[in-house]
């Protein structure tokens, strides 16, 4: 993941600056922007590895990640849980899956 920053003329309601976030989302492709190639499950899921790195840093109490699971199962499916659990430890996670929940102390099913 790299950062694009542009700094505007004057200072606005959105700050003085432009920040664009690009990513490559495979092996061996250049990086562009995040807002042209990203899924909403691939999303979700940067987002999960960022709060994965600042989970003991910041002060946000609950996380809300919706359709995390898109288009991944098996051993990725796996991986994403874990991050989900550890994060757990210090926020209230909400997530909209459709894979199963069994790493998560608590889950409500909506069927």
């Amino acid at each position: 993941m790299k950062f694009r920053l542009q700094e505007k003329e004057s200072i606005g309601e959105n700050g003085f600056d432009n920040v664009e976030f690009m990513i490559s989302t495979n092996p061996g492709e250049s990086v562009k922007p995040l807002v042209k190639v990203a899924s909403g499950g691939e999303l979700s899921r940067i987002m999960l590895a960022i709060k994965s790195i600042l989970a003991t840093e910041d002060d946000i109490d609950t996380l809300i990640f919706d359709e995390i699971d898109t288009g991944i199962s098996g051993q990725t499916a796996m991986k994403v849980a874990e991050k989900m659990a550890k994060i757990s430890r210090n926020h209230q996670v909400i997530c909209i899956s459709h894979l199963s929940a069994r790493l998560l102390q608590w889950r409500i099913v909506i069927i």
